[in-house]
């Protein structure tokens, strides 16, 4: 988030706009889950070939993942879906979505609002609607504080 929210704040000085003026949304895909093992699993499914894609790819070399993008993407290309998953180490789930514990998941996401963010939009990674709004009730009074 630092190195995007520097880029956010450069380029608007470079336009003439107080930085300060903007505000900052981000989407993050959440999954609480029973560990945070599960939920970075989850992520590895879900979002793998996601980041072999040309522009998501990109952007995660930028932000500093260029060997874990080069081994994901040639894994991809070659069919290999286990070593899509074997590409994305922690770091890179922790990137990608916000997930484990309902304890862990409000505190990464105080720890976005602590940098900055403004707006933090939820996008529950699950297919049952009964997930998707225990997702929202368990954060709800973190989404609305501040």
């Amino acid at each position: 988030m630092p190195k995007v929210l520097g880029e956010l704040r450069r380029g608007a000085e470079e336009a003439g706009r107080d930085p300060g003026s903007l505000e900052v949304v981000v989407r993050l895909h959440v999954a609480i889950t029973d560990s945070l093992a599960e939920g970075r699993a989850a992520m590895r499914l879900a979002f793998g070939p996601y980041l072999a894609a040309a522009g998501y790819n990109r952007f995660f070399r930028y932000i500093g993942y260029e060997r874990e993008m080069q081994a994901l993407g040639e894994a991809f290309a070659s069919g290999d879906r286990a070593g899509v998953g074997a590409a994305m180490n922690d770091a890179i789930c922790d990137a990608v979505g916000v997930t484990g514990p309902l304890a862990h998941v409000r505190s990464r996401l105080a720890a976005y609002a602590a940098t900055g963010v403004d707006v933090i939009a939820v996008n529950p990674i699950a297919q049952d609607l009964d997930v998707q709004r225990a997702t929202f009730a368990g954060l709800a009074d973190a989404l609305t504080a501040g």
